[in-house]
């Protein structure tokens, strides 16, 4: 007999665990199947549930489908997840560091993506335990090799950094930033006036490669055997700049050093704090240095690319109202200096020492 949990389209989930029943098990290979919501952390406005499918107390599947209130960009993001999935699995030894897809599913107009359940501990889960510095450094570089492998193996085109580039990029995303924002207007202007000054586009080549988006710690699944998989692809295309998900990964796992994000981490003595954002750090130049020189970037074109990403980052903590004033803040608050090469690097290295009184 199944079972569910309450949902918002329970009707979709037991016709879609039905059609896997009936597509993927033979009937004297399943006992007992259930199935329940997966209370996972979901993307954007939580637009897409994810529902585990258990055979004989044993979980075998995942299906993720839309929620009722938001079916068009849910059924989009399925969409384009199953593609990216379909293209990432056909590239050798990378299919083994994604969710191996099961079925695509298509009930009452809705998408829904397939996957095989993979058993394992979240990278979130594993880094806030009592690590020391060196198994800090060393999961978060093992993460980050993982993801350069794959931006490795799919760069398809170069985009040419000119000034429509850094106009689509950096002054218009700004703009709108100040926007919301007046109060840093000035500052965040005076901040690029003096990047500027260091960076000036002359048309270099930027290879353009595979764009997770939302590359965290609790989209990278630690399997037993050591193996990492990538998860989440949903807001994922084919095509976008090299350094973002480092310096989004980055960004987070700083956060979670310096913050930590189970209560116990909160009450870490300050003293382990600095230890585990120092080797953020560390780890941060190695991983860096290695993109860096894949995709043949200068200090100051890795600079910009920060910038981009930083702009980007307030703009969907605006628009997406989750905590996104406090948050934006705090990205202007970074942007509001001079600029110094190598920012970021010299923003978690002021913030160390901050704490360090």
């Amino acid at each position: 007999m199944l079972q569910f949990g309450p949902a918002d389209n329970a009707s979709l989930i037991k016709q879609a665990v039905e059609s896997c029943l009936h597509s993927h098990f033979q009937k004297d290979e399943i006992s007992n199947p259930k199935a329940k919501i997966l209370p996972i952390r979901s993307s954007g406005p939580d637009s897409c549930i994810s529902v585990l499918l258990f055979s004989a107390n044993r979980p075998v599947l995942v299906i993720k489908m839309p929620r009722i209130r938001h079916r068009k960009i849910a059924n989009t993001s399925i969409e384009n997840e199953f593609k990216i999935l379909s293209l990432l699995s056909r590239k050798g030894q990378i299919s083994s560091h994604v969710p191996k897809i099961i079925d695509m599913l298509k009930i009452d107009g809705e998408n829904l993506l397939v996957t095989k359940f993979i058993e394992g501990t979240m990278l979130n889960e594993v880094i806030d335990n009592e690590l020391g510095p060196k198994e800090f450094d060393k999961y978060s570089f093992q993460a980050t090799k993982i993801l350069l492998l794959m931006k490795k193996k799919s760069v398809l085109s170069s985009t040419q950094v000119n000034k429509t580039f850094i106009d689509n990029n950096v002054t218009s995303p700004a703009k709108k930033a100040g926007e919301y924002f007046p109060q840093h207007l000035n500052r965040m202007q005076n901040f690029l006036n003096s990047f500027f000054i260091f960076y000036q586009p002359s048309g270099e080549m930027l290879a353009s490669c595979m764009y997770h988006a939302d590359f965290n710690p609790w989209n990278i699944l630690f399997e037993k055997n050591g193996n990492q998989r990538i998860l989440d692809w949903e807001d994922a295309s084919e095509d976008g700049l090299p350094m973002l998900d480092l310096y989004n990964f980055f960004t987070i796992l700083f956060r979670i050093a310096i913050i930590g994000e189970s209560l116990d981490a909160k009450n870490r003595p300050i003293e382990a704090k600095i230890l585990r954002a120092e080797s953020v750090i560390s780890a941060y130049q190695s991983c860096s240095k290695e993109y860096k020189s894949l995709f043949g970037l200068s200090d100051e074109l890795s600079d910009l690319l920060f910038l981009i990403y930083a702009l980007k980052s307030v703009l969907f903590f605006v628009t997406t109202k989750r905590n996104a004033f406090a948050y934006a803040e705090n990205w202007l608050t970074m942007l509001s200096n001079n600029y110094s090469k190598g920012f970021f690097e010299q923003y978690m290295k002021r913030t160390v020492q901050s704490f360090k009184g």
